[in-house]
């Protein structure tokens, strides 16, 4: 499955909007990201593996700790694990934020998440140094 980064925008962005630094993963089934779907799954297993997000007690990497429960026959979702975004996490969502990074990022979509986010965090030094008159 190929990664949407709209999608990946959207999903990160329940994190960002969010009043508290912890979310339950309801709340992204509420924001229309289901976890548990074809899409969802893959889009939050990246989060994962890139240890975007983390659990309460702060762990990372084990989908069993950040909202999934699995058997036999299906993969469910804990609806009131609580997960939030790394400072990794949120640096790259903050980036995915930008219009003028996000257009740019866009046309780099089928590329690793990591050229993505080194690309991404190029793109808005410069902004920033733009924006500064640095």
């Amino acid at each position: 499955m190929k990664t949407d980064l709209e999608y990946l925008k959207g999903l990160m962005n329940v994190f960002l909007e969010s009043s508290q630094p912890f979310i339950e993963i309801s709340d992204l089934k509420n924001a229309g990201f289901d976890i548990t779907t074809p899409q969802g799954l893959h889009h939050y297993s990246i989060l994962i593996e890139k240890e975007y997000v983390s659990a309460f007690n702060l762990s990372r990497g084990n989908p069993e700790k950040l909202g999934y429960s699995y058997s036999l026959s299906s993969i469910d979702s804990v609806d009131y694990a609580l997960v939030r975004l790394t400072a990794e996490g949120i640096e790259f969502a903050q980036m995915l934020q930008e219009p003028s990074i996000y257009e740019k990022l866009k046309g780099l979509s089928q590329s690793p998440l990591n050229v993505m986010k080194d690309v991404g965090s190029d793109l808005l030094k410069a902004f920033l140094k733009k924006k500064l008159d640095l």
